[in-house]
């Protein structure tokens, strides 16, 4: 497939000599951390690469790739590789998996990780995700707010039933009558773009958020929501004249796109252009399609019953056919599974049973990432687990049914990187803790015999 370049960049401002060498993982992104230093990497794929490229973007694939760079690690000529440091792990979300992962499979080039957010049991249904997002509403006076929501939604999917001028209409008073052209699964899934920032700051998040968007339907956040008071189709309306909606729309209709969207000529300086159903075009977007298409599934669709958030028209099937609309041709050609092999992948990988030594979990109460970590409580999660903040022996894994780890109070996706959430202090101590009690027992292979080194 040919050979990519990369570069990495390395921050020694606070290193000590003979200091471990913490690896702060970017995972899907187009840069990973390494150490005390920083690693961007740059190998990308982009939308003309070909399909037979991708067959060895896998799982195993990529946990090999910090090993390799790890042991040939230098910095000035010093050796700074697992043989000589102690390597931390840090990630959080697909990187927290990795972490994880890392510590599994290579005991002895991450010697402790710190897992967040790490969703390590892959899943092809994950309708679960909004399950949260609902449950984090609720828990932030938005429940009335996320009922409307679901009203909204339910309108919205019985125009596009009725099918001809109803579904027409319906599409125009959101897209403009440039966008009828567009399939209900696409048109619905440009509206879904409210939640974008629900995982990174809750509820919150600017003029663009939940807590926004609910106050302005309806400004006595009323229990029971408004719809039946003010009529859903008016109600409707009021939601597709929300200021930052077009734009949120047209911000996904870019991301799917060959140019930038332009639905109800937003930009009065560009043509009018409302396409929502294209192919991907950022690289990280594109590799990390392919990995959930293949192994992790993850697809998020409605969640279907009182809690829905989406249309019904977000449905698996049209969550799954976004994998063959990116890779037109892959599940013919038999690169692309019918559906993401999480079986499989879990069978490889032990899922949220595993329970490496050194290896310190967190996630957010409202995470929607936590469900399919070893810190879930949902009802097909496994049963039992205990979740502690007793540090464990150096080296000792725990058994299944306990884990040390720490839900962050009222907290969403890696809040630990979020220095100013003081509810994530505790879960920052508690690896720092971990790391005093560890970090002893490591040796350096060019130490003599029984000799340690002080730590901290």
């Amino acid at each position: 497939m040919g050979t990519y370049q990369n570069r990495y960049w390395v921050s020694a401002d606070f290193y000590k000599p003979g200091g471990p060498v913490f690896v702060l993982d970017a995972g899907e992104g187009n840069a990973y951390s390494v150490a005390q230093s920083y690693l961007g990497g740059s190998d990308n794929f982009f939308a003309d690469t070909p399909n037979e490229h991708f067959k060895y973007l896998t799982n195993s694939q990529a946990l090999a790739d910090l090993p390799y760079f790890a042991e040939k690690f230098t910095l000035n000529g010093t050796d700074l590789s697992p043989k000589s440091s102690p390597w931390i792990m840090l990630g959080g979300s697909y990187p927290g998996m990795r972490a994880a992962f890392t510590r599994n499979e290579y005991p002895d080039t991450i010697f402790a990780s710190f897992a967040m957010s790490a969703p390590v049991e892959a899943r092809v249904n994950m309708t679960i995700y909004f399950e949260q997002v609902y449950r984090g509403m609720v828990a932030n006076g938005l429940g009335g707010c996320a009922k409307d929501l679901k009203a909204i939604n339910d309108y919205i999917d019985s125009q596009l039933d009725k099918k001809g001028q109803a579904a027409d209409a319906i599409k125009t008073l959101f897209l403009g009558k440039e966008g009828i052209h567009n399939s209900n699964g696409d048109f619905t899934a440009a509206l879904g773009s409210i939640y974008n920032l629900f995982q990174s700051y809750g509820v919150d998040g600017g003029e663009e958020s939940l807590s926004q968007l609910c106050s302005y339907l309806d400004k006595e956040a009323s229990p029971n929501g408004i719809a039946r008071k003010i009529g859903v189709k008016e109600l409707t309306e009021k939601f597709a004249a929300w200021p930052p909606l077009l734009y949120l729309i047209n911000q996904w209709g870019s991301q799917v796109g060959n140019g930038d969207s332009n639905c109800k000529g937003q930009n009065n300086s560009t043509e009018t252009v409302c396409e929502l159903g294209g192919q991907f075009t950022d690289p990280d977007t594109i590799s990390w399609t392919w990995q959930y298409c293949t192994e992790w599934g993850y697809l998020q669709a409605d969640n279907v019953g009182p809690h829905s958030l989406l249309s019904k028209y977000q449905s698996l099937e049209y969550q799954q056919s976004l994998c063959y609309r990116q890779f037109p041709g892959a599940k013919e050609s038999g690169l692309l599974p019918e559906h993401p092999e999480a079986n499989e992948t879990n069978a490889e990988t032990g899922g949220w049973t595993i329970r490496p030594s050194n290896v310190f979990w967190s996630a957010g109460e409202f995470d929607p990432w936590r469900t399919l970590t070893p810190l879930s409580n949902e009802t097909f999660a496994p049963k039992g687990v205990q979740i502690s903040t007793n540090i464990p022996k150096c080296g000792v894994e725990t058994p299944e049914n306990v884990l040390f780890g720490y839900v962050i109070p009222r907290a969403e996706h890696c809040f630990d990187y979020d220095l100013s959430y003081k509810p994530a202090d505790k879960s920052r101590k508690l690896f720092s803790l971990a790391l005093k009690k560890w970090l002893p027992c490591w040796r350096s292979e060019h130490a003599p015999k029984g000799v340690q080194r002080k730590w901290m």
